[in-house]
């Protein structure tokens, strides 16, 4: 599994079509001696690199291969092995490529603002710009984040900490026991959990080093609690950690 600490992450900050920043992240590619594009599905691709038939996509990846670069998408398979990745318009599940590959740079070109938002809060990246000579740089102003521990309740925050522990124990990934034991705790002190904001559980999920995916799984199920869902956690697991 990949070290998210060790990954460079950068992002272009917009969204919508960008075909500008999508041009210069093929040529960052090619600069880094190859990689790989992942998409949505085959069908992006094909519009946004102007391979709109069968035929003009195989002779854009043709072209491509001999750059290093390979195409791929959710249901190609997406790219575990590559070192470097452009996620082109790509939605949450880029974080699969994070934790399961060997991915040391990740850039990523948005489509949607909640994802830009999502992808913001969910990695320690760099913004980027398209330079005057098509090419990629950081761009001159960063963005500032500042840390939520203090907005999380010390006892809930213990609970949080509990469940990076865990995770960080197995490759990063959240345990049916633990799900059934952070359910009884929503449970068992509904009205503290209720008063915490579900993104910046979220948020501070991250800043403990969980994965994305565990971290937006946790927020989900703070968020579902203040929706009114009730949880019945397991046989065996209603006392969670709290005794």
């Amino acid at each position: 599994m990949a070290d998210k600490a060790d990954i460079e992450f950068l992002m272009v900050d917009s969204t919508g079509a960008n075909d500008e920043a999508v041009a210069a992240a093929l040529r960052w590619l090619a600069e880094q001696g190859g990689g790989s594009v992942v998409a949505p599905d085959k069908r992006t691709l094909q519009s946004t690199l102007g391979a709109p038939t069968d035929a003009a996509f195989e002779r854009l990846e043709r072209r491509l291969s001999g750059m290093g670069i390979t195409l791929a998408w959710k249901r190609r398979g997406l790219p575990f092995r590559a070192q470097h990745v452009v996620a082109l318009y790509m939605d949450k599940t880029i974080d699969d490529v994070v934790q399961n590959g060997c991915v040391e740079k990740l850039l990523i070109i948005p489509w949607t603002q909640d994802e830009l938002d999502w992808f913001k809060t969910a990695y320690d990246f760099v913004i980027v710009v398209v330079a005057d000579g098509g090419g990629i740089d950081a761009a001159d102003t960063q963005p500032e984040t500042q840390s939520v521990e203090e907005l999380v309740p010390e006892e809930l925050d213990k609970i949080l900490r509990i469940l990076a522990q865990v995770t960080a124990g197995y490759d990063g990934h959240l345990q049916w026991r633990e799900i059934e034991r952070f359910k009884a705790e929503l449970m068992n002190y509904s009205n503290e959990w209720m008063r915490l904001d579900s993104d910046v559980v979220f948020r501070r999920c991250i800043e403990l080093e969980m994965s994305a995916t565990v971290s937006e799984a946790v927020r989900g199920m703070v968020k579902r609690l203040h929706e009114g869902h009730r949880f019945r956690p397991k046989r065996g697991y209603e006392d969670g950690w709290r005794r």
